[in-house]
Parts: C-alpha cells; structure tokens; sequence
C-alpha cells in the first residue's frame, strides 16, 4: 500500500475505514506510532461540504502520513452540531475533553480549526485547556501552523476567520428570511391545519382546518375561561393533536396567538420565544389562506390577554420558586414532575406539571411545609436504622497498580528497542521481527488501555465517596434554614433518585440512589 492518499479516493463508510486505516497501522509495526485522537464536527447546514466521512479520509491520510495512531474510542463526532451554540450541547466535545484530562493521547486532530469551535473565546479556552493543562497537541490536518512564534497570530486569524464565516452567514439568513416574509412566503414549518404546498411554495388548509375554527370559537365562548379548562375539554373530546398525542397548555396557547390563522407571516429577528408582546416582531401579509376572521382573532387575543393577567396576578417571580425537591418529586399517575407553585395570598405548594399543563386528570396538590416534612422525617429515620452504617470498602491501591503496569510497559519497550537491534544485527529475519514488534505492540496498547480502566474506576470510587460523606449529613443540612438553597439540590440530587407522591393513598415512596 501506498503511504500517502490512501484513503481519499475510497468510497466506504466511517466503519469500512477505520478497519482498512487499523489494518494498514497493524501491517506497519516497524513504525513508531503515537497514540492521537481526531475530532469531527458538522452542522445541520454543512452536511455536504464537510460529510463525517469525508473529514475521517482526510484525517486518516494525515495520520497515516506523520506515525500517529488513532484508537476508534478516540475518534469523537457531533453531527448536527453548530460550532456558534453552547459547549454543553456537544456530547462528543464534552467527552473528548473529560477523556483528555488523563492524557490517554498526545495529539488531536482536526479536520479545520472551525471544526473545534466557530467561536473564537470557546476556541481559545479549550485549545488552551488541552495544550497547557493536559499536554495535548492540537492541530488541523489543513491548517499547518508555523513553529515560530508567528503560530500565534495566523491560528487567531483562522479562528477569526471561523468566526465571522458565521456571523456572515446569520445575517445573510436573517436577511433572506425577512426578503421571504416581505414577499408573504412561508418560513417555518406549517402551523396546525395547513400543509406546505411545494407547487405553490404556500401552506393550504388541510382537514384540521376545521379544528382550529373550532378551538378559537370554544375558547372565546367559554365560561370561566381558562387554558387549562379548554387543552381538558380538547382531549375529552379527542381531537386529534398536532403531534398525535395528548393536548397541553403551551400547544393550545401557540396556536390562539397564531396570526398565521388571519393570513398573516410573523417575523422576529432572532426569534421572539414564546413573547408575544416582543416589540421587534413585523406581521407581514402572506399569501396564504386565513381560516379564521380577524374579528374572532383581535377577541380571542383580548380573551388571552385578562386570563395571563389574571393567573400572573399575585405570582412571585419565577428566582423565588427554587427548591431542592423541585424535579425530585414525581407524581404517580402521569410520572410529570411536581412543580413548586407560590402566590401572595397562599403558602407555596407542589402540583403535578401534567396536570397544570391539563395532561393529568388527577390533581397532586401538597403543601410545600408538609412534603418537606415528611421527607426529612423519613431520612432521619432511614439514616438512623439502615444506611448510617460503617462502609467497609475493599479499597485498591490505584496509584501502585498505575505504577506498576507503567513500569512493565517501559520494560516492553526496552524490549522493543532489543527486538529492533536484533534485526539490525541480523540475527532475526525482517518476518521475526515484524512477528515480535506487533506481538510487544499489542501488549502496550492492552496495558495502556487497563490504565485508563483503573483510573476511570478510581474516579467513581472517588465519586462514590463523596456523595456518601454528604448524605451521611443530608439531614442536618437539608433541615437548615440558613443553609444554600444550591447545597442542598446538590445533596438531594446526589441522595434521592425520585420521590413519588401516591395521592390515592396519601404517601410519599422515596426511592435512594444509594
């Protein structure tokens, strides 16, 4: 096989080529390869510009080209990924970085530095976390850098770059939607009862049309009107929702503020997040079909607008509604959450999200001193007879086992240098010693790997001791008043795995992680 190129031209998918790129790397163990990582990312919109496989060819080639070897744990991919958005929605970045901190490789590939991060402050920390912490070279496959100190100035200017391909990119599509919605073209997926016409590139009513009549008509006429009483009359009546599913509060609420239904086009630069009131929203006259009147529409909105005023009406603000119990708590008949409700004229309580949102049948209304009340009497309960207990652990000595298979992997290399020189030496054959090589490379790579094994172990033993250190006082802190609302989540979270609220029988069923 050829050294260079020897992947670009192969039209196999990502698994194919890993087994022809580890099947080339156990061919060639008179090379001295360096254990790498490669990361791949790509965006809903740059599917075919920058295909995973595409990138992984490329990548291989590199590899193939400068002796590094890249274990396929430590091929890492976020697909659909935008590099502008939050870190924390990268699955694969976030593992490859957590993975990075025991230093299992010494380099990480790119296929282009815009590929690690489009922003330029996420870019910078995390190429600086790698490099500086964790002693991991981070370089792209079609970005050389120069080893001179000007490498600091053309890598800012590709990350520069990156950046501003992006902000080009958002305001030329702003720019198209709004060009789109002056023209009363369709932006967005059709709204409840039309469909998208591709001949006409509008949305048509469809058979639904009827029920979205039949939604702003009921609302309007409604007695004691409320979003809850209508998304509960909508499913007793099982009308047929837009997912399929059971009618909630927030469908129902997105469809009566819809100006799509009077054959309007809503527009909001960046979006208006369920704002209806956002002041830099434009209605533009669509060229679709309205199936409901304007007169019924301006009413409804009225309608809407004294119930939000009422049902905001002594609320305090949403900070105040913290709890540890909060997403703890779980109700026993639609498994939905319990969320913490408080107002000026009543003490704070717990109900059922289902059932605010009309999807529960069954209200789970407990009052927030008494749920805590009981909770804290059973953990001081539970504590004192089953788990306050010594723990006799059977604890390994990590750091000596560590020690030990570093110091047989620094004698297998040993041997590897005397396997080389017996080759030189002629004392073996270039078949021996091939034999032998990959047979002491093989060992490495099982023995590096059964580090990584024991420190991920030490972590969770670690891990384990911490979160029992803090239960053991769960209930000293969790009963004190002056204690950190963020302390005690912490602890609740790392104590309960649900608390299940039985209202038929009028009990709580704590379930432990311990």
């Amino acid at each position: 096989m050829a050294k260079r190129r020897l992947f670009i031209n192969e039209q196999l998918d990502e698994e194919e080529l890993y087994k022809l790129y580890y099947k080339y790397v156990m061919e060639h163990p008179e090379i001295i390869w360096r254990t790498g990582a490669c990361y791949i990312r790509v965006s809903t919109n740059e599917q075919d510009k920058y295909s995973p496989r595409s990138q992984l060819k490329e990548i291989f080639d590199y590899a193939i080209d400068h002796n590094i070897y890249i274990p396929k744990e430590f091929i890492f991919m976020d697909i659909g990924k935008s590099g502008m958005k939050e870190i924390e929605k990268r699955s694969d970045f976030n593992k490859l970085i957590n993975i990075a901190k025991e230093r299992p490789f010494e380099i990480l590939l790119l296929y282009k530095f815009a590929r690690f991060a489009r922003s330029k402050e996420d870019s910078v920390y995390y190429k600086g976390k790698l490099r500086k912490e964790y002693n991991i070279a981070v370089e792209s496959i079609h970005e050389p850098l120069p080893n001179n100190n000007s490498r600091v100035m053309i890598e800012s200017m590709y990350e520069g770059e990156a950046e501003m391909y992006v902000l080009n990119f958002r305001d030329e599509a702003i720019r198209g939607k709004r060009e789109k919605a002056t023209r009363g073209e369709w932006l967005n997926a059709p709204p409840y009862g039309y469909n998208f016409d591709r001949n006409l590139q509008i949305i048509v009513p469809n058979e639904y049309a009827k029920n979205v009549q039949y939604i702003f008509e009921t609302f309007h006429n409604m007695v004691n009107r409320s979003i809850k009483k209508m998304v509960n009359h909508l499913n007793d009546i099982k009308m047929p929702s837009p997912k399929g599913g059971l009618w909630n509060d927030r469908t129902v609420h997105r469809i009566l503020r819809n100006p799509a239904y009077i054959g309007y086009i809503r527009f909001c630069e960046g979006g208006f997040k369920r704002n209806y009131d956002n002041e830099n929203i434009i209605l533009f006259k669509g060229k679709h079909k309205a199936i409901i009147s304007k007169d019924l529409f301006d009413l409804v909105q009225k309608d809407l607008d004294l119930v939000e005023k009422q049902h905001r009406k002594g609320m305090k603000p949403a900070a105040k509604h913290a709890h540890w119990l909060s997403c703890i708590l779980k109700c026993d008949n639609c498994n939905h959450t319990l969320v913490r409700i408080a107002t000026k004229s009543r003490k704070p309580w717990f109900q059922c999200a289902g059932y605010t949102k009309g999807i529960c049948k069954i209200s789970h209304s407990i009052r927030e001193e008494i749920v805590v009340d009981l909770v804290l009497k059973q953990l001081k309960l539970d504590f004192k007879e089953k788990l306050d207990i010594k723990i006799t652990k059977n604890q390994k000595n990590f750091n000596n086992e560590i020690q030990i298979i570093e110091k047989e992997i620094t004698q297998i290399n040993n041997k590897l240098k005397r396997v080389k020189l017996a080759y030189e030496n002629e004392i073996d054959t270039l078949e021996e010693y091939k034999e032998n090589k990959q047979r002491l490379t093989n060992k490495i790579i099982a023995l590096e790997q059964k580090i990584i094994e024991l420190q991920e172990e030490e972590k969770k033993q670690i891990d384990s001791d911490v979160v029992y250190k803090r239960c053991a006082k769960a209930y000293e802190i969790l009963k004190d008043d002056k204690a950190p609302m963020e302390l005690k989540k912490e602890i609740a979270n790392n104590l309960f795995d649900k608390i299940v609220y039985d209202k038929q029988n009028e009990q709580l069923l704590i379930y432990y992680k311990a």
